[in-house]
Parts: C-alpha cells; structure tokens; sequence
C-alpha cells in the first residue's frame, strides 16, 4: 500500500508482450499492487507515466527506444509533477549499469530472474520509500 492506504498502482514496460502479460498477471495477485498500464517502448513509457500518473514504473531497459532510448525515459519521467519511482527490471546485472541508473534516480532494481516475490517487494518499496530503496538481485 501507498503511504495515504491505496493499492500501489504500477506500469509493467517491457517490449516482450508475452512476458509483459505474464507479469502483469503475476502483480495482480498481490492484493496490494494495482497495473495501472502497459508500454512497449520507451515513448510508449513516458507517454502512460505522463497520462496515469502510476507509482512505480517498472521498466525493461531494452526496449524498442523511438524517440527516446532508456536514459532519456528515466530522465523525462523524473520531470513529471507526480513522477513515478522506477525500477529497473532487467535481465543485465552489470554493476556499472545499475549504478548509472541508480545515480539518475532509479529508486531501484530487479533481475528478470529474481522470485517473484522479490519483484513485488521491490515494487512495494519504491512506492514507500522517501529515498532509493536497497537493490534487489
């Protein structure tokens, strides 16, 4: 839950429909996350971050880029009023990767392999957290 009692909402954007579908369903069954939306891209991303104003974003960084590629989405995200916190959510583990993102302000980051209930976790703790939450692998 979000610190005024409401369902966490979230924005699954991954360019895999499938996997984007799977984990959507996945996030439905925590009685406290809501999927707010869906993107494919990274314009498609900031587009739904603009337009639902969701908590938490979570965000594969190879997308489809368009216009904007992964930096750029983050960057423009963080710019909005009611901004989202993004999670990362990613099969690449690169520490140098993670912490450029983390440094633009990622408030966290996920493994596409990580247990779900990790995902969830993360998910939970971008949407409380004042500041970055802890990185979960």
């Amino acid at each position: 839950m979000t610190s005024d009692g409401k369902k966490v909402r979230v924005a699954v954007c991954d360019d895999h429909r499938l996997f984007r579908r799977g984990v959507a369903e996945m996030l439905s069954f925590a009685e406290d996350v809501e999927v707010a939306g869906e993107a494919s891209t990274h314009d498609e991303t900031v587009a739904i971050a603009s337009d639902l104003s969701p908590d938490v974003v979570l965000l594969d960084l190879e997308m489809p880029s368009g216009q904007m590629g992964a930096y750029e989405s983050v960057a423009c995200m963080l710019t909005l009023p009611s901004h989202p916190r993004v999670v990362v959510f990613t099969m690449h583990d690169e520490p140098g990767m993670v912490g450029r993102f983390r440094a633009l302000g990622a408030a966290g980051y996920v493994a596409k392999s990580a247990e779900m209930g990790e995902l969830v976790e993360a998910v939970r703790g971008a949407a409380r957290a004042p500041t970055a939450p802890e990185e979960t692998a």
